[in-house]
């Protein structure tokens, strides 16, 4: 397991640091696109409900709060958050 994990954060830091501002700003659309899109089912919007339920999170509005912030976040920030995200989760898996 700790080699499939180490193995993707370097695959993925390869290529996150590979990656252009305008390619980035690319993913970022496509990704607000997919995100704003209403479950096309009863059950589908019932799952998203029941997650927020059993997370104890309760942020009914979590996709449009998503949507709002995903415009704002940067190239280098999503970096930093992954590079944090990451060690943290490989030393966490370390022990």
């Amino acid at each position: 397991m700790h080699c499939l994990t180490q193995k993707f954060s370097v695959i993925s830091q390869k290529y996150f640091s590979n990656l252009t501002a305008e390619a980035f700003e690319k993913h970022k659309v496509a990704y607000a696109v997919r995100r704003s899109q209403k479950p096309k089912t009863v059950l589908e919007k019932a799952q998203s409900l029941w997650s927020e339920i059993l997370l104890e999170s309760y942020n009914f509005e979590r996709q449009e709060v998503e949507l709002a912030e995903i415009p704002k976040i940067t190239l280098e920030e999503f970096l930093n958050y992954f590079r944090v995200s990451c060690s943290n989760k490989l030393r966490f898996i370390r022990t």
